[in-house]
């Protein structure tokens, strides 16, 4: 069976390569064909290149919010990750996102090229979605619901809301109620929420026209348990942290081996003296 998955907000493709090598007809799957879209340019430049994934440079909005030269300012921060569209939350709660706000500083503006899901849909003949993940940084909904006439041919996604207005990282965002109720309207009903720490969470809709059954064999077949940012599975809650960091992990990893045989191999000695 042939798969067809769109990663928008890819930042450095964790999701979109792992999708991408999927490729093998030992998990059913005869082909992925993988569309990875991110808009800042030193992060798309990471993107793993593979012959079945698509890094397209650009941004996803509704046509009401794309100007008419095509491009719009991005608001870069110091954390690339973060940036948005969106101004930060003046009301942000420093508590619960006290982590992030070293890297939602301001740092300037990118001016990127934008298209609509729809448009992307249509210069590609995407007959059909099999996935699609949304990580915009507050304005996920508006992408999906820019695939307009469109929209139907998504059979699956998974998008980032927070769980309430003052959770939120970003003004204006939508709220997971909110999220919810207004998809149901484009015939999307959630199947799973998953936390992603701090103030929001994961939801995956399903399409009324897709049933459970084929959706939970599309994430067999993917491997959406081990898949990064999806959260969904016992995965490496290591493998999106900065190198820097993972290394550090297992420094620390080593050192208490280490110290756990030392302390083994010195009870063991203290046994034989006193049995000597």
């Amino acid at each position: 069976m042939n798969r067809t998955v769109v990663d928008i907000g890819a930042s450095v493709g964790l999701f979109a390569s792992y999708i991408a090598r999927q490729s093998t007809k030992s998990n059913g799957v005869e082909s992925v064909e993988v569309f990875a879209l991110e808009p800042i340019p030193e992060s798309a430049a990471k993107i793993t290149n593979l012959p079945n994934l698509r890094v397209i440079q650009k941004a996803v909005l509704s046509a009401a919010s794309i100007p008419n030269s095509g491009t719009k300012l991005l608001n870069l921060m110091t954390e690339t990750e973060l940036s948005s569209f969106l101004e930060v939350n003046p009301e942000i709660d420093k508590t619960l996102w006290g982590y992030h706000l070293p890297g939602l500083k301001f740092d300037s503006k990118l001016s990127v090229e934008c298209i609509t899901l729809e448009s992307l849909i249509q210069e590609y003949s995407l007959k059909r979605i099999d996935f699609l993940k949304i990580d915009t940084q507050g304005t996920d909904l508006e992408v999906l619901t820019s695939a307009g006439k469109e929209i139907s041919k998504i059979m699956s996604c998974v998008l980032e809301f927070p769980y309430f207005g003052k959770s939120a990282i970003y003004s204006n965002e939508t709220d997971l109620l909110q999220g919810i109720e207004i998809l149901k309207k484009y015939n999307f009903f959630p199947v799973r929420i998953v936390p992603n720490g701090a103030g929001e969470c994961n939801v995956f809709f399903l399409n009324s026209l897709y049933t459970l059954e084929e959706y939970f064999r599309l994430e067999s077949d993917l491997q959406f348990q081990n898949a990064p940012t999806l959260k969904i599975g016992n995965h490496n809650h290591h493998a999106n942290k900065p190198f820097i960091l993972k290394t550090v992990y297992s420094l620390k990893t080593l050192v208490l081996n280490v110290l756990m045989r030392s302390r083994v191999h010195l009870r063991a000695q203290r046994k034989i003296d006193s049995i000597q």
